[in-house]
């Protein structure tokens, strides 16, 4: 039984350390069913039905991404002709920043003590981990409401 523990040990430290040193950033396509519990490892469970509904969480208002940096998975919004739009999910540890770019989905994955986010009238700047996403508010009035949700979950759950 001991080497049993061993080896679940290395298994999760292994795994902890593979966590650690890779970006926050997932490209779907590649194993979806081991990213989206990789994802959920970082950023916790999704909250249920009745807990969206008690805690009156319902998603982020649809986002236009302006700019990612550092560029990964050679993702280059400025040259890119179509709107890629953002969804973000907040979930009990942290964010899921979610987009579509060239018929691929990626997730940026971040606990809430890595977040720092700066919004003005027209912009909406999230540093999420190593990545900073620059993304324009399309309605002012949802944007709020969910700044006003995120910070109300980040310093309950954190």
């Amino acid at each position: 039984s001991c080497t049993n523990y061993y080896y679940f040990f290395q298994k999760k430290y292994f795994k902890f350390l593979f966590l650690y040193k890779k970006f926050m950033l997932f490209k779907v396509s590649k194993n979806p069913t081991e990213i989206r519990e990789e994802v959920k490892l970082i950023t916790g469970k999704e909250f249920n039905f009745f807990e969206r509904i008690k805690l009156n969480i319902y998603g982020s208002p649809k986002y236009q991404l302006i700019d990612i940096k550092p560029q990964k998975y050679n993702i280059n919004i400025q040259d890119y002709t179509d709107n890629v739009f953002v969804s973000i999910d907040t979930r009990k540890k942290g964010l899921a920043i979610y987009f579509r770019y060239i018929n691929e989905e990626y997730i940026s994955a971040s606990n809430y003590n890595q977040i720092t986010y700066v919004s003005n009238d027209e912009t909406f700047e999230v540093q999420a981990d190593k990545h900073l996403f620059k993304m324009k508010i399309l309605n002012k009035k949802q944007h709020l409401k969910f700044i006003k949700q995120f910070l109300r979950i980040k310093t309950n759950f954190n």
